[in-house]
């Protein structure tokens, strides 16, 4: 995805321009968080290059909010999910935590979901640009059951279970330290595209005509 400046948009366009020559049949993806407001001149560079994107809250089919831009060759408005109303956050927490009370109402242009003073059904962000602000003002905090009225940060493997993955999926270098191998697993895991989410946006993937053919032998 490009990401810095007009120049690497430029590469990549030209490298898809290259590639679709050579395939006309090559669909392409590129999958980012929504940064319009932060990073306006990148926003604006990567739609001339590969045009505007589908911006959707992942939140409707996953136990958490993160706003993803696609700019793709197959997904359009029309892919983008109903919201699964029976996900609970309560679902990837260990039995010791539980969702807090929402600080407050979600609002547009994420899905409209949690609601003020309700245990949360979707964690507040995983993101790792927006993550530290959330524990700061203690909307990304979970409840202690048996501890009223405390709150703490949820286990890394709690957030592992937020994003879809499941046992052993992110496991570090097992050489390293345990503090080492948390670290790197809390960096990974903010910059990662939610499993469920991805999962949706690939069996959209039209499939090619030689898999077609494939498919009708069977």
């Amino acid at each position: 995805m490009p990401s810095g400046n007009g120049a690497v948009s430029c590469h990549v366009e030209r490298i898809l321009q290259w590639v679709l020559r050579h395939n006309l049949h090559c669909h392409y993806i590129f999958a980012n968080t929504d940064d319009c407001e932060e990073r306006p001149e990148t926003r604006r560079n990567a739609n001339q290059s590969l045009g505007r994107p589908v911006v959707w809250d992942v939140a409707l089919i996953t136990l958490h909010h993160r706003m993803l831009a696609i700019r793709s060759s197959f997904f359009t408005t029309a892919d983008v999910p109903d919201c699964n109303v029976n996900m609970h956050l309560a679902l990837a927490l260990d039995q010791d935590h539980a969702p807090r009370r929402a600080l407050f109402t979600d609002n547009p242009p994420l899905s409209i979901i949690n609601v003020i003073m309700q245990p949360m059904r979707r964690y507040h962000t995983v993101d790792r640009r927006h993550h530290r602000q959330s524990i700061r003002d203690e909307a990304g905090l979970v409840a202690i059951v048996n501890s009223p009225g405390r709150l703490k940060r949820p286990r890394v493997e709690e957030n592992k279970r937020i994003l879809g993955f499941q046992a052993g999926d992110t496991n570090a270098p097992g050489l390293q330290p345990e503090w080492s191998r948390t670290t790197l697993r809390w960096n990974v895991l903010g910059d990662c595209v939610d499993v469920r989410a991805m999962a949706h946006i690939l069996n959209v993937l039209p499939w090619s005509p030689e898999a077609m053919v494939e498919r009708g032998r069977d």
